[in-house]
């Protein structure tokens, strides 16, 4: 990710979340997503982690600063509501 080869980088993750679905390689592939533009997707992700992972409340200040810098005109009030 570093040298920002972001395709080879998200086919890695989505074989390996496939594989085996942990939080934090769900929240990678997230954060791939989000530097590709893919905002919808990258939220997707997210949720699903949250869904699969309802006790980790990491994920949910995850969300809620994915929010905060997404280009959505409601993005203060859902990250308000994560918070």
């Amino acid at each position: 990710m570093r040298s920002q080869q972001y395709s080879e980088a998200i086919r890695r993750r989505r074989q390996r979340l496939e594989a085996e679905g942990e939080p934090e390689v769900r929240d990678l592939y997230a954060a791939l997503l989000e530097a590709l533009g893919e905002e919808s997707e990258a939220e997707r992700q997210r949720q699903l982690a949250i869904r699969h992972h309802p006790e980790d409340a990491r994920l949910l200040v995850e969300l809620a600063r994915f929010y905060e810098r997404t280009s959505r005109p409601d993005k203060n009030q859902r990250a308000r509501v994560l918070y």
